[in-house]
C-alpha cells in the first residue's frame, strides 16, 4: 500500500514540473508532541505588514496590492488610483503609530513584514520597528511585485529576490533569516532559489499549526506559517465583521488552539495592515485582543527567528 506522503511527493512533481522541494503528508494527531520553552502551549506570532505600493503598476505586469481596494475604482492602465493609494498610505501617516502605542503599551515585540523599499520610503517608520528590536522578516521591494511574473523565469525571479534581500541588508543592517512573498504567493522556483540564498524560513504556507521541515534538494528550510484566517485584511475588507465579532474569531482560534496545545504545541499568527487594523474605529480590538492573550498562563509572545531556533535544536538536531 503506497503511504499518504509518498502520494503526496508524486503528485506534486508531476503536476508542478519542474519541482524543487517536497514536504510529505502529516497528520497532526499522528506527530510526536511538540513542546515549547517554559510548557508553553501556544506560540503566539503577531504579524504586522509593513508594506509600499506604487500608485502606477508597472505595464503588462500582474499587480495586486496584497487586498482589496477600499473602492473598486475602475481605472485605465497607467492612471493614478489615487483613492486606493492614500487609503493604504494611511497606515504609514497614521496608523502604524496607533498599533506601536497598543504593542508598546502591552510591552509586546511584534514581528514586520517589511517592503524593503521601506527603509528609503519611510525610514522614520523603520527606524521605529528597529529601536524596538521587533523582528523584521523580508517580504519583497514593493507590494505590487507579484513573483508570480516571473513564471517560467528562475533567473528573473532569482534576480529581484537577490535585489531584496541586499537591500534588506542595506537598510535593516543584518542579513535576513526568513520570507514572505507578496501577497502570499511563491512560485515553484521560490523556495529553492530561498534556500541558495541562505533564507532560514518560509511563511508562505498556510497548510499547518505547527512549523515543519521542506526538504530542497540536499537542504531544509522551515514553515513557520503565516494566515490568511486570522487576518485584519479578510476579517475586516473582505467579510465586512465588525470589531466586536472580529475580536470573538480571534478568541475562538486561541481559546481552540491553546486547548490543544496542552497535548502538544500550537502556532497563532495574527496578520495586521497599518491602513486596516491601524484604523480609530479598529485598533481598540487589537487592545483587546492582546488584552485576553496576555491573561493567559501558558502563553509565548515569540517571533519566527526563535520558533525556527527551537525548532531546529528541539525536533531536527
Amino acid at each position: 500500500m503506497q503511504r499518504a506522503g509518498e502520494f503526496c511527493k508524486r503528485v506534486w512533481s508531476h503536476r508542478m514540473s519542474p519541482m524543487e522541494f517536497h514536504y510529505e503528508y502529516s497528520a497532526i494527531v499522528d506527530r510526536k508532541p511538540l513542546k515549547w520553552p517554559n510548557d508553553a502551549r501556544i506560540a503566539v506570532v503577531l504579524t504586522v505588514n509593513v508594506e509600499c505600493w506604487d500608485p502606477v503598476p508597472e505595464k503588462g505586469k500582474l499587480s495586486y496590492p496584497g487586498g482589496p481596494n477600499l473602492l473598486p475604482i475602475p481605472l485605465p492602465e497607467g492612471v493614478p488610483d489615487f483613492v486606493n493609494h492614500t487609503w493604504r498610505e494611511y497606515g504609514h501617516r497614521v496608523g502604524i503609530w496607533r498599533i506601536l502605542e497598543v504593542f508598546d503599551k502591552h510591552q509586546i515585540q511584534a514581528t514586520a513584514t517589511i517592503n524593503t523599499s521601506l527603509g528609503k520610503r519611510f525610514p522614520r517608520i523603520l527606524d521605529e520597528l528597529k529601536k524596538r528590536d521587533w523582528e523584521l522578516v523580508a517580504h519583497s521591494q514593493v507590494e505590487n511585485d507579484l513573483l508570480v511574473n516571473f513564471t517560467g523565469n528562475r533567473e528573473a525571479e532569482k534576480a529581484y529576490i537577490q535585489a531584496t534581500l541586499a537591500e534588506y541588508e542595506e537598510v535593516v543592517g543584518r542579513k535576513a533569516k526568513g520570507w514572505l512573498s507578496p501577497s502570499v504567493s511563491p512560485t515553484v522556483n521560490t523556495l529553492g532559489i530561498l534556500v541558495e540564498e541562505g533564507i532560514e524560513f518560509f511563511c508562505d504556507f498556510v497548510n499547518d499549526d505547527q512549523p515543519y521541515p521542506i526538504q530542497v534538494g540536499s537542504k531544509q528550510i522551515l514553515s513557520i506559517p503565516y494566515t490568511t484566517e486570522i487576518n485584519d485584511y479578510p476579517l475586516f475588507m473582505r467579510h465586512f465583521h465588525s470589531p466586536q465579532t472580529v475580536f470573538e474569531i480571534v478568541q475562538a482560534q486561541f481559546d481552540t488552539l491553546y486547548r490543544e496545545g496542552e497535548k502538544s504545541g500550537r502556532i497563532m499568527n495574527v496578520g495586521l495592515h497599518p491602513h486596516v487594523v491601524g484604523q480609530p474605529y479598529r485598533i481598540p480590538t487589537l487592545d483587546r485582543i492582546l488584552t485576553y492573550m496576555k491573561s493567559q498562563e501558558k502563553v509565548w509572545f515569540t517571533s519566527r527567528e526563535e520558533i525556527a531556533a527551537w525548532y531546529r535544536d528541539n525536533y531536527l538536531s
